[in-house]
């Protein structure tokens, strides 16, 4: 059997994820299409175990996880061993999430960590794509799939993740709840329009509650051109529609504006399209849309940059990448007043 490695890179952030693999799974999937079926390597040897973003790890997994559902089979790793990194990523539950859908071979056994101790505030968290999806035609039972469903997953997410919650501050004494919803409508927004299982990363520092969700799924663009009858060609504009509609109670317009008005930020990716929301950016966006001009919605975006500076990552920004991962990485960041 052929093989194809592909070397992940420092797994520092979800943007370095992509830069470093999205030219080998291209090479993968034309591999596929002419009938060759490659067993991927993971290579994990240039990862810093004190630099480890979650939002990578969350991408990762998510990769992983949609490569096994072409191959059925385990992907084999390349990884230097670690204690102190093994020890994080027991902690954290990668390798439970891993181990519960087969995805890996590994060369050492990961249960041999300096786990228990090394990072509280860190979780990773997985979520399976029903069977059991609503008439996507039909408002009333995609209402009542996505009330039930999200109820569901905001009470495991609580469960699971309640030390990542605590504040100290009596004025976001709501915190835990708007966190958990939030990480809820991701959740299920990646399961009823992704079509994809879904990764979820959680993480707190002493200033910032990160929370990271990743599919392989249909992206942006194709969904709402499927749902909603318009003809979107372009992911920039996919993702800046699905961030605003309603109809069908689409959802993701909510968590937006509670993570903004909190003084934090959204970043979108969605195929080759990005769009990072921040307070100047959502808002005039937001209150320049007219949902009756849905095909021009790019006149009231920004020109897509090309590199992102300190000012347009306070502000906001939309980018085009030249080459496209599927599916769709979302990232919430949200101030915590005081600290933990």
């Amino acid at each position: 059997m052929d093989s194809l490695k592909i070397n992940v890179g420092p797994l520092d952030s979800s943007t370095s994820v992509y830069s470093n693999v999205v030219k080998d799974l291209n090479q993968f999937n034309d591999m596929w299409r002419q009938g060759i079926h490659p067993k991927i390597i993971w290579d994990l040897r240039f990862i810093n175990s004190g630099k480890v973003n979650i939002a990578a790890i969350s991408f990762f997994l998510a990769l992983a996880h949609r490569v096994y559902s072409f191959t059925g089979l385990k992907q084999e790793i390349y990884i230097d061993w670690d204690q102190r990194l093994f020890g994080f990523l027991t902690d954290i539950g990668f390798f439970e999430i891993a181990d519960e859908y087969d995805l890996f071979e590994w060369p050492y056994e990961p249960g041999e960590g300096d786990s228990g101790k090394l990072n509280p505030n860190t979780q990773l968290l997985s979520f399976d794509c029903d069977n059991d999806l609503p008439n996507l035609e039909n408002p009333e039972e995609v209402s009542f799939w996505k009330k039930n469903k999200r109820e569901r997953h905001r009470r495991s997410i609580l469960d699971k993740c309640e030390r990542l919650f605590y504040v100290k501050d009596i004025n976001q004494a709501e915190l835990p709840l708007v966190i958990s919803r939030t990480c809820s409508e991701l959740v299920i927004n990646s399961l009823l329009w992704g079509g994809a299982s879904s990764f979820v990363g959680l993480q707190r520092t002493s200033n910032y509650i990160f929370i990271n969700v990743s599919d392989i799924g249909k992206g942006f663009r194709h969904s709402l051109n499927s749902k909603y009858s318009v003809n979107l060609n372009d992911d920039i504009h996919a993702i800046a529609l699905g961030s605003v509609i309603n109809k069908n109670d689409f959802g993701l317009k909510r968590a937006i504006d509670t993570v903004i008005d909190l003084g934090g930020s959204v970043n979108i990716l969605s195929n080759g399209g990005e769009v990072l929301w921040c307070d100047d950016l959502w808002y005039s966006f937001k209150n320049n849309f007219n949902p009756r001009e849905i095909n021009n919605i790019g006149h009231i975006l920004p020109e897509p940059i090309k590199k992102s500076s300190r000012i347009d990552k306070a502000s906001g920004y939309v980018r085009n990448w030249s080459n496209s991962i599927r599916g769709t990485r979302i990232e919430f960041v949200i101030p915590v007043v005081n600290g933990v």
